[in-house]
């Protein structure tokens, strides 16, 4: 319960300050963050097996940092904001096909836990990944599903 508490205070404090009036690059990020917020709260609250769920404060800590950080010195460099809208966008085409094939994928669910560990890589290091990731590590893991999708 506190867990649970805490993760929604810090989600409450992110959507605080992504509220603001944003134009450009700033508002597409502020949408993504919006419902960045959404997807791990709901995964949170769906109870994700070890050693994800508790990793989600992590994840919304990272948020957090983000957008201080950006409130402070300006907008985050746009290859940052492109990388998050690729993977989320791969992720989320991933997931359609594996649904249009109605099963359940875990290598699906743990390809999205680690593009959250990716986030972190590129937002907020100080945090602290689970394991070493990169964007080539996200891609091998993107091409097993996709080879099982074509099996």
């Amino acid at each position: 319960r506190a867990a649970a508490r805490a993760a929604f205070e810090t989600a409450r404090a992110v959507r605080a300050i992504v509220i603001l009036p944003r134009v450009g690059p700033a508002a597409e990020a502020a949408t993504e963050t919006q419902a960045h917020l959404q997807r791990v709260l709901r995964a949170g609250l769906a109870d994700p097996p070890r050693p994800w769920s508790e990793r989600i404060p992590k994840y919304l800590a990272a948020e957090e940092r983000r957008w201080r950080r950006d409130a402070r010195r300006g907008t985050e460099p746009p290859s940052v904001q492109a990388a998050i809208r690729s993977w989320g966008a791969r992720r989320e085409r991933l997931a359609t096909a594996v649904e249009r094939e109605g099963r359940w994928l875990r290598a699906l669910e743990e390809f999205g836990w680690w593009i959250e560990e990716y986030r972190i890589s590129l937002v907020a290091q100080e945090i602290g990944t689970l394991g070493t990731i990169s964007a080539e590590r996200l891609e091998a893991r993107a091409a097993e599903i996709e080879m099982w999708l074509r099996r």
